[in-house]
């Protein structure tokens, strides 16, 4: 149940008073429907849980077309992440 991320706001996927506008994914522009640093904690508590049951790979489905206007779907910041997984855990 992500519906804490409603609490967070900032997004047009999360707080009904922001309208969807459509991302045409060819802008450096952050969309208004990038929900702040969602797959980060997404990922966080995919790497607790992963270190919980002994998993040793996680795996996320990004897409890179969205790349330009979604910091969090950049290869830097999964390579960056992944670093982040080994030092803490």
């Amino acid at each position: 149940d992500m519906n804490f991320l409603r609490q967070i706001g900032g997004s047009s996927l999360t707080d009904d008073s922001i309208s969807v506008k459509n991302y045409q994914g060819d802008s450096a522009i952050i969309p208004d429907s990038y929900v702040p640093f969602r797959n980060s904690i997404i990922l966080s508590l995919a790497v607790s849980w992963a270190e919980v049951v002994g998993a040793t790979k996680l795996y996320i489905g990004a897409n890179h077309e969205d790349s330009p206007g979604y910091p969090d779907c950049r290869p830097e910041y999964y390579e960056a992440f992944n670093q982040v997984a080994k030092l803490g855990t």
